[in-house]
């Protein structure tokens, strides 16, 4: 790792912020993040969530970000201000024809999409039919989907081009929420775009993260790092592991790269 990083992007949820049912408003995570933009750092997250859900949450808004943001699973970066589009790479445009009868056919019937609200999200989603039959979206999330089908769902959208579904941690038991997105919004195409818009190296960048989703996190910086709760594909994947989310890690942590 550089003695002092240009670029550092974090994840959220299971990294910055505990589970949904344990948030609390992190003023250390605050004083962290305000004393490494005075030192000249640029300091972004990247999030499966939507602008409006980001922005719901306490913690984050009082975060005052000024540099871009990645959201929504890298299918966007956007003014954390205003959420004016500095990169978007939506589904291919035939990809819901494709995929309406799959989730059908799975009794998928809970979706949400594009910029969602944290509530909707909370209560499982909206009902598939009320998702408009000529939109476009550039981001899907299925926040209920069984266990029982998940590997069919996964293997039904490897057979669609240009598209890709993401399995992630969800909020209820036997079941994932799954994120299907192009196969160019990642968060590792979203993290190049920021190292070039900042004029900053790969080596300059450090990557902090929990989730599967974080492995295309790691692919795009020079040093990753991992919380201890981090699933163990991405702690064998990472530089150093520190603290644990519940314990404060990523606030810890961020105080060692502001001195």
């Amino acid at each position: 790792m550089p003695k002092t990083p240009r670029l550092i992007v974090f994840d959220l949820d299971g990294t910055a912020l505990p589970a949904v049912e344990h948030r609390f408003f992190n003023q250390a995570l605050i004083d962290a993040v305000t004393r490494l933009t005075r030192l000249g750092i640029h300091v972004t997250i990247a999030t499966g969530r939507s602008h409006t859900s980001l922005m719901a949450e306490p913690t984050v808004a009082a975060l005052r970000l000024r540099d871009p943001i990645i959201i929504s699973g890298g299918a966007l970066i956007v003014d954390p201000q205003d959420a004016t589009q500095l990169y978007s790479s939506p589904l291919p445009e035939n990809s819901m024809d494709n995929l309406l009868p799959v989730l059908t056919e799975l009794n998928i019937n809970r979706v949400l999409w594009d910029d969602y609200r944290e509530e909707d999200f909370v209560s499982g989603g909206l009902a598939l039919r009320d998702l408009p039959a000529a939109h476009h979206p550039y981001f899907l999330n299925l926040p209920m989907v069984k266990d029982s089908v998940l590997q069919e769902l996964l293997r039904r959208v490897r057979e669609l081009t240009g598209v890709r579904a993401l399995p992630m941690r969800g909020l209820w038991q036997d079941h994932h929420e799954v994120h299907v997105l192009s196969t160019f919004a990642t968060k590792y195409h979203a993290v190049k775009i920021l190292q070039q818009h900042f004029g900053v190296t790969t080596e300059e960048t450090v990557g902090i993260g929990d989730g599967h989703n974080d492995m295309d996190l790691f692919d795009a910086v020079g040093h990753a790092v991992a919380v201890d709760n981090a699933v163990e594909p991405l702690r064998q994947r990472a530089h150093e592991l520190i603290g644990h989310v519940n314990e404060n890690g990523l606030t810890h942590y961020l105080n060692t790269l502001a001195r």
